[in-house]
């Protein structure tokens, strides 16, 4: 799955189930790959089981990848309650606000949504900084100019450098 191969995943996990792999981690990774690989019903079916057997596991990484996936498919009320059950488990989620954020919009809250947007940038400030750099992508989907900005001010300070250099 972290290899972005999600079609190959449950081909290299089937044996596990089969053997009777009953563990969380197997059963969170067989719902995961599932899902990523167009068989949701199926994906719902482990991911309940996963969840049934751990709510909080991974700090609710469970509920994440249930928004994730129900987002994908359009389904954006079921989504909603899967990510606010991941906020209450895991206040601090930059990604998950963001997630919320897209399914709010969806079903028709702007402001709601807006207001999770401004929630979840709050939150990526207060981050230590080893912690921003896995939430950053999330960040700057929040505030898409603050790459721009970044870059332009690195292509001000370097045509000042060659200009000063040139000179």
């Amino acid at each position: 799955l972290e290899a972005g191969r999600p079609a190959e995943a449950p081909v290299l996990l089937r044996a596990n189930v089969e053997a009777g792999d009953d563990d969380i981690q197997t059963a969170f990774a067989w719902g995961a790959a599932l899902g990523r690989s167009g068989a949701p019903q199926a994906a719902e079916t482990a991911l309940a089981v996963a969840r049934e057997a751990q709510p909080g596991f991974r700090a609710g990484e469970i509920d994440l990848e249930l928004g994730r996936q129900r987002l994908a498919r359009g389904e954006l009320a079921l989504a909603r309650e899967a990510l606010e059950r991941l906020l209450a488990i895991r206040p601090g989620t930059v990604e998950g606000r963001w997630w919320l954020a897209r399914a709010l919009a969806g079903l028709g809250q702007p402001e709601e949504a807006a207001r999770r947007r401004q929630e979840a940038w709050a939150e990526y400030q207060a981050l230590p900084r080893f912690q921003r750099r896995a939430q950053r992508p999330f960040a700057w989907r929040i505030k898409p100019w603050r790459p721009a900005l970044v870059a332009l001010a690195v292509l001000v300070v370097l045509t000042l450098v060659l200009a000063s250099a040139v000179s």
